[in-house]
């Protein structure tokens, strides 16, 4: 014969068990959400390393240029003076 529990200790145990899975719910949620801005941010910096990255690459070769030039002028510089 099964014995049937008391139905108000049933209940009671059943709405602990409700509590406890809407707050696992909700840590959830938010733990959810945080990963999506988490995300969002981590892109957002990744454009901002890849620019950056762009910028110093472009800026880097524009200083060997100008590096080159100046050292052509001061070739051209030191023929003239000793001519």
């Amino acid at each position: 014969m099964v014995e049937l529990g008391n139905p108000d200790m049933e209940h009671q145990r059943l709405e602990e068990d409700l509590q406890s899975l809407m707050k696992q719910k909700e840590l959830l949620t938010r733990q959810r959400d945080l990963a999506a801005k988490l995300q969002h941010h981590f892109t957002v910096s990744q454009m901002r390393f890849e620019n950056l990255q762009q910028e110093l690459e472009q800026t880097t070769a524009q200083d060997e240029n100008l590096l080159q030039m100046e050292l052509l002028k001061q070739k051209y510089y030191v023929r003239e003076s000793t001519c």
